[in-house]
């Protein structure tokens, strides 16, 4: 059966709007194939054997729909649990400054900025070792300064 250009056009705009009303996003080289079909240069079986691959298209355009939704839906979970246990920590934090009787302002901040310090690391996947944790309580207390105690946290490192 021949068909004119005309036709071959009409017969490719409805194939197009069913692909998109079912989801589908059309790869550039399908594209490419309906193009070549209204010009006259590839067949209507041509077209008919590359269909399962467009609807594998629509199929993968819904699962990554899916898979977005669900990613939003979990981002928000963890935003409502983040949120959730602010008031915890910092029921925390004011329980351990209480706990440090006898510590002025400072030293108190500066344990406070050594357990955030460690809590990143340790949540990181680091480890702090003994000495530069006792280093850093050093700080803490005043006994040192942060130039002397960075001067021993880098010369510790240097050490083959």
């Amino acid at each position: 059966m021949t068909t004119s250009k005309e036709e071959r056009a009409v017969r490719v705009a409805q194939m197009r709007a069913r692909f998109a009303q079912e989801g589908g996003v059309a790869a550039p080289e399908k594209e490419a194939l309906l193009d070549h079909f209204i010009e006259g240069t590839v067949s209507l079986t041509d077209l008919v054997d590359h269909a399962p691959e467009s609807l594998t298209t629509a199929q993968e355009h819904e699962a990554l729909r899916q898979a977005k939704e669900s990613d939003a839906a979990a981002f928000q979970r963890m935003r409502e649990q983040y949120e959730a246990s602010l008031p915890d920590y910092e029921e925390m934090k004011r329980q351990r400054n209480l706990e440090r009787p006898g510590m002025s302002a400072e030293q108190r901040k500066r344990h406070e900025a050594l357990d955030f310090a460690r809590a990143n690391v340790e949540l990181s996947g680091g480890k702090i070792s003994e000495e530069a944790a006792q280093q850093g309580l050093r700080w803490a207390n005043g006994e040192i300064s942060m130039d002397e105690y960075l001067a021993a946290v880098r010369a510790k490192i240097a050490q083959p």
